[in-house]
């Protein structure tokens, strides 16, 4: 096991690259990129600055979830006001166009990182109510709206960063909004065609709004939490019932990922301890207790041999996983 703090507070997100790089957003300080954690050398901090269509040198404010492209090379999170793209290559980082002042929008960088799924909520004084949601898929060589490789129009609200299956897929999670805007009436899980944004297949309704949605390597299953609730589906098996799993007491699950041999997921919650679920029968095998604070977040690295979780309090804890 190894521990590191990190001043500044919480850790929103982390993640390992393929090469056992390890990546951690933060607000003020650029990506940070370590080679190797657990050697206990300092970080780089890729630049959270980025040169402005006028030509001025702007900033922004990594923070959120973190992709990784699957060679290692490109970095997406939120910035400020928009989805940005980091190159570990020393490039300026990428920072998306918005369609609209201040939308409610949603990115995650494809696997193959070249491109990012993002979606807009329109404000609800928009002049085409009928459509809350542009969906798009934009590359990282030509962030500008007009760039877009395709783009549809939803009549629902896209409420979280899409997951990314085998064979150009992704899932995007996709909820009707009532006409008096009183939330979701029914929201699912979207099965679509990455190189078209057309649909394929869509999850019973889930009864809930499952943030964070999460795929194995072998898209077996997508997963998502919301407060005390554990949702999974199996995407291949669309009409399959739903997985749904309760955390103990009052707990609130904080972040999920899968093991990348598809067969275990760890889950973090607002206490100190990770627990993995085997995917087989959805029950906890093994229970990790870490006292480093309120745990945020967890991460395993590509090989499956290590996991890494973040607390509210800064923390950082590595360890060998045994399952």
């Amino acid at each position: 096991m190894f521990v590191r703090h990190l001043k500044g507070g919480q850790i929103d997100s982390l993640a390992f690259g393929p090469d056992g790089t390890f990546v951690v957003p933060r607000q003020l300080e650029g990506v940070l990129v370590w080679p190797d954690f657990t050697a206990g050398t300092p970080p780089r901090a890729l630049p959270y600055q980025f040169i402005a269509a006028d030509g001025s040198r702007q900033f922004d404010n990594p923070h959120g979830r973190v992709r990784l492209s699957a060679d290692g090379q490109r970095i997406g999170c939120r910035g400020w006001f928009r989805p940005v793209v980091y190159d570990l290559g020393g490039a300026l980082p990428v920072p998306f166009e918005a369609e609209v002042m201040n939308p409610i929008d949603c990115a995650a960088l494809t696997p193959d990182g070249d491109a990012v799924v993002f979606s807009q909520a329109r404000p609800r004084f928009d002049p085409t109510p009928e459509a809350h949601t542009r969906l798009s898929l934009r590359p990282v060589a030509d962030p500008r709206l007009a760039a877009d490789r395709w783009t549809l129009e939803l009549p629902r609200w896209v409420w979280d960063e899409a997951a990314f299956l085998p064979g150009g897929r992704f899932v995007s999670p996709e909820g009707i909004v009532p006409p008096d805007g009183g939330g979701p009436a029914v929201a699912r899980w979207y099965v679509r065609d990455l190189a078209t944004g057309r649909e394929l297949a869509y999850s019973p309704p889930l009864g809930r709004l499952p943030m964070q949605a999460t795929a194995p390597p072998d898209g077996q299953w997508v997963a998502g939490i919301h407060t005390k609730h554990l949702l999974a589906w199996q995407p291949d098996a669309p009409d399959a019932p739903l997985v749904e799993r309760k955390n103990d007491g009052r707990l609130h699950f904080t972040g999920l990922a899968f093991h990348p041999s598809g067969g275990y997921l760890a889950t973090t919650s607002s206490d100190a301890t990770v627990r993995v679920y085997d995917t087989a029968r959805w029950e906890v095998v093994r229970t990790y207790a870490w006292q480093i604070g309120k745990l945020r977040c967890v991460a395993f690295s590509a090989d499956g041999l290590l996991a890494a979780a973040g607390s509210d309090s800064g923390n950082i804890v590595v360890w060998d996983v045994d399952l």
